[in-house]
């Protein structure tokens, strides 16, 4: 009895010092995001499903994680901010002129790294687009590219 109260004692005081040492462990392991961070999904957006694979809702494929009423609401505008870093307005004519198209050439290719490469062959066409080409040093014509001047848009013509 007497060796008995004083290991009971031992047992109960080593397990309230170890109940929030295990605690804080458990918690440690979950991460904490701060309301509003940019890491938390949107409120409507549904929270993390089942795992993911072609069949693995009733043998239908999934439709991915940008289906939804989250994506059905907000459309493909959602990725636009990727493009205007909210600094400008796009215009729904940018008026490009030759020069301008060959800038945005050039810039193409210092983008990718490539500096052996030139911009060539930049010819304004009729059908509100301007054709150019990537050349070699030696001026060996690699593609042939036209880009519309009121979207930008670049279309691969060889």
């Amino acid at each position: 009895m007497r060796t008995l109260f004083p290991a009971l004692g031992a047992a109960v005081l080593a397990g309230a010092l170890a109940l929030p040492i295990l605690a804080s462990a458990q918690t440690a392991a979950t991460p904490v995001v701060p309301a509003g961070s940019p890491l938390m999904a949107p409120p409507s957006m549904p929270g993390p499903a089942a795992p993911r694979g072609p069949m693995m809702m009733g043998g239908q494929p999934h439709p991915g994680p940008w289906a939804g009423p989250w994506m059905a609401r907000r459309g493909h505008a959602a990725f636009a901010w990727n493009n205007t870093w909210g600094l400008f307005h796009r215009p729904a004519d940018l008026g490009l002129s030759a020069a301008d198209v060959q800038t945005i050439a050039e810039a193409i290719l210092l983008r990718n790294g490539e500096h052996d490469w030139k911009v060539g062959d930049v010819t304004a066409n009729a059908d509100h687009t301007v054709s150019f080409a990537f050349l070699t040093a030696h001026g060996d014509v690699i593609a042939r590219f036209t880009m519309d001047t009121e979207t930008g848009r670049i279309s691969r013509t060889d």
